[in-house]
């Protein structure tokens, strides 16, 4: 896997543990927003110690093949975290296939920087990964995540019933599929 990939306007690196004084930064921003829709998310996570082994775990994970976290910032100041493209679950033999997820900071929402970010990072997998699928969910609610997963060509095959909890609420989720190929154009 690449530990690097560059977009039109962006830059999606694996991070490891040294990023997570940058990490704990982007996380203490946007706590609020992002625990409307990421599982897990904890406060204990914006500890500096926490969050290195955290960072610890998933770099070791992609070193493994299991997954991997591209963090974007923009080319020009490589240094601001602006969001992330995750891949879990990476399957090889008769599946080839795998889960994304993506998170991007509130002041930059609605811009199309995860469109452009999951649409590079997207494009590096099927290609250099050989995957033939990768799949998303996303909560019924969560309208940001399923406009993205449509733009980006993603097919709704149907609905998974309180299949994640968030916040202490089980959550409906519509589950999506790309196959390799399918990928539209920005």
């Amino acid at each position: 896997m690449k530990f690097e990939l560059k977009s039109e306007n962006l830059l999606l690196r694996a991070l490891n543990e040294e990023s997570a004084p940058y990490l704990c930064k982007f996380y203490e921003k946007n706590y609020d927003y992002l625990a409307l829709w990421e599982p897990n998310l904890s406060r204990q996570l914006l500890l500096a110690d926490a969050m290195k082994g955290f960072m610890a775990a998933d770099f070791k994970n992609m070193l493994l093949g299991k997954s991997i976290r591209y963090w974007f910032s923009f080319k020009s100041s490589p240094e601001i975290l602006i969001g992330a493209i995750n891949f879990q679950n990476i399957k090889k033999g008769a599946f080839k296939s795998c889960q994304i997820g993506y998170k991007i900071d509130e002041g930059f929402s609605g811009l199309g920087l995860t469109c452009e970010a999951a649409a590079c990072a997207i494009s590096s997998l099927f290609s250099d990964e050989n995957l033939h699928r990768i799949e998303a969910i996303s909560a019924t609610n969560n309208i940001p995540s399923i406009k993205l997963a449509e733009k980006l060509g993603f097919v709704r095959e149907g609905i998974n019933r309180e299949c994640v909890n968030i916040n202490g609420n089980w959550k409906d989720c519509y589950q999506y599929s790309l196959l390799n190929g399918e990928l539209k154009g920005l």
